[in-house]
């Protein structure tokens, strides 16, 4: 499983370019929202970099965003959004269907955190 939670920023989306496949690229440049398009397919693709072990020494161009699932090297993954904030993208991966998979939010305190901090 890969795990990816990227902070939406303004960013130059040109720069990126060459991390895409080209329908992705047509998709991002086409959409109302070019900004969040664009971080749900760098999430989805970090994400399944990771779930293959492989990280960031992966291409990510050759990590392909196909409607309800991510193929790598003709290895077919399932990917879930998880929406905690808006603020950010982030999207789990695995190898499994993600149909099921809930998540809860847990937040420290700093009251919390100072436990920790005691052991």
């Amino acid at each position: 499983m890969g795990v990816d939670v990227e902070l939406i920023k303004n960013i130059d989306i040109e720069s990126f370019e060459y991390l895409f496949a080209a329908d992705e690229l047509r998709q991002i440049k086409s959409s109302d929202d070019e900004l969040n398009l664009f971080y749900t397919f760098w999430t989805i693709k970090e994400a399944a970099s990771k779930a293959e072990g492989q990280g960031l020494s992966m291409q990510l161009k050759n990590v392909v965003v196909i409607d309800d699932h991510v193929l790598i090297e003709n290895k077919k993954w399932s990917y879930k959004n998880i929406d905690i904030d808006l603020r950010y993208k982030i999207h789990i991966v695995a190898k499994e269907p993600l149909d099921s998979v809930s998540l809860q939010c847990v937040v420290f305190t700093d009251t919390l955190l100072s436990k920790f901090d005691n052991l």
